[in-house]
């Protein structure tokens, strides 16, 4: 897929999240995981522009997904410790307490948007292999290519109907 189906298979795999958070009216934290596992659901593919790493590689596996998952859980400890200034509604104060949810909520906001980069790249012929470096095994559902423009349009579609749908449904605005 393209950059704007990943992003919408991310916003898709996001929307069940961001319904409980604002059902919890924690809009402020759901910002910021929508803006991780937006970054997320792209990112696999910076390794197009790296030297010595292929495509599809190692930043298409589980084990980057887990990766992806510890630096935005360090992220999110590091905000919960130090808190976030400015004078925005987004503003988060430090608090210790938070330091396990804010570890969890990071490292599922990483690891879900670089699985749903995976689920992206397994719709198209070239598949991935996502159990690398444990296994060559490749995957694949060979449905699209990931070139298909209609194809990452309705992604993107699809995966913003069902964010728009979340927050509907969560501030019970029908």
């Amino acid at each position: 897929m393209y950059r704007k189906g990943h992003i919408g298979i991310g916003l898709l795999f996001y929307a069940p999240l961001a319904f409980v958070l604002v059902s919890f009216d924690m809009a402020s934290i759901m910002a910021f995981g929508l803006v991780g596992t937006t970054f997320w659901s792209f990112a696999p593919d910076f390794d197009m522009e790296m030297p010595f790493v292929s495509h599809r590689g190692i930043t298409h596996t589980f084990l980057a997904a887990g990766v992806a998952g510890l630096l935005t859980a360090a992220i999110s400890v590091y905000l919960a410790l130090e808190g976030l200034g400015g004078s925005s509604q987004f503003v988060l104060q430090p608090n210790l307490l938070a330091v396990p949810a804010a570890a969890g909520f990071g490292f599922t906001v990483g690891s879900l948007g670089v699985i749903s980069h995976l689920a992206g790249d397994i719709l198209t012929p070239m598949g991935i292999q996502p159990l690398k470096p444990f296994s060559n095994q490749k995957y694949t559902l060979d449905l699209v290519y990931a070139r298909n423009e209609l194809a990452n349009q309705a992604l993107m579609a699809v995966g913003s109907g069902a964010l728009i749908g979340a927050f509907i449904l969560a501030t019970g605005a029908i």
